[in-house]
């Protein structure tokens, strides 16, 4: 198949022919690439490209996906899905609605308490990832029933770490 992805700023042109045993041939403006994956978790995958291997990183979010290697973020977004979504403005429902860091990631610092009110875009917990601190915020208003996240913990993409109850009157 034939892909138009755009990496970062760069758009690539890329033909895929998916192989048995989770393994690919990619040809690409770049050359060929031989591509072997094994999924270790839902956001993690172990992927080899002509013989070197690496773990990657993959978050998901409103059409694009995140993939980080070697701890350095690419962001990936297929060009047909944008050109066909027209106006890329963002719809109310295109809110993320889990409290999850975008990479791996340290907690800094837990902001809540299991029973706060919180409001939409109040900061909820404080990751560090590549030596940038990201406040994590709430996606709606509501009240925080559980935390699953502690200062100096390791946490994963996907992985939920404050879980809000949403207010009905919002």
């Amino acid at each position: 198949m034939n892909y138009q992805l755009k990496i970062d700023d760069t758009v690539a042109s890329l033909e895929i022919q998916a192989l048995d045993n989770c393994s690919a041939d990619i040809v690409s403006d770049s050359g060929n690439i031989h591509v072997t994956y094994s999924r270790i978790s839902e956001n993690q995958i172990y992927i080899s490209c002509n013989g070197e291997g690496r773990n990657a990183y993959i978050h998901r979010s409103n059409g694009t996906k995140t993939i980080i290697i070697d701890g350095v973020p690419y962001y990936v977004e297929d060009v047909d899905k944008l050109t066909q979504g027209g106006n890329r403005k963002k719809a109310p429902g295109n809110t993320p609605q889990e409290v999850t860091p975008p990479m791996p990631s340290i907690v800094v610092k837990v902001m809540v308490q299991t029973g706060d009110e919180v409001a939409m875009g109040q900061g909820l917990v404080v990751v560090s990832a590549m030596k940038m601190e990201t406040t994590l915020k709430a996606p709606y208003d509501g009240m925080v029933t559980g935390i699953h996240a502690e200062e100096g913990g390791k946490v994963m993409p996907g992985e939920i770490l404050v879980d809000i109850k949403k207010n009905e009157d919002a």
